[in-house]
């Protein structure tokens, strides 16, 4: 649960970081690995409104899917990424589902949010 005052944005992570192939070997030290961040992430700006709570949001979440060579010295690592847009008004209190339409990797995702007026 985070708190953010009324019109001010909001960045709330839960992230962890995945180290990947990139260019160079581990002798050479310098660029051998890329850190990537995963997990979810959401940047709301909520504003109070009388009763209700009007905002505007962004929810990211990345999944490491895996790494596979593609070569004899290439390795590609795949990650999949779920983009919500949403914005509207809500009463404090009320639960939000927002389901994704679509499925990747045989994965669905819904994000369930809750704003409170404090």
């Amino acid at each position: 649960m985070a708190t953010t005052p009324s019109g001010r944005l909001a960045t709330l992570k839960a992230v962890d970081v995945r180290s990947v192939p990139s260019g160079g070997s581990p002798a050479d030290g310098a660029n051998w690995q890329r850190k990537v961040e995963i997990g979810p992430e959401l940047r709301v700006q909520p504003a109070v409104r009388g009763d209700t709570i009007e905002f505007s949001a962004t929810a990211t979440l990345r999944v490491f899917e895996g790494v596979r060579p593609v070569g004899d010295a290439v390795a590609a690592s795949e990650f999949t990424s779920h983009e919500f847009y949403f914005g509207g008004n809500t009463k404090s209190g009320e639960t939000l589902f927002l389901p994704s339409k679509s499925t990747a990797q045989k994965k669905r995702v819904t994000l369930v949010v809750t704003f409170t007026k404090v």
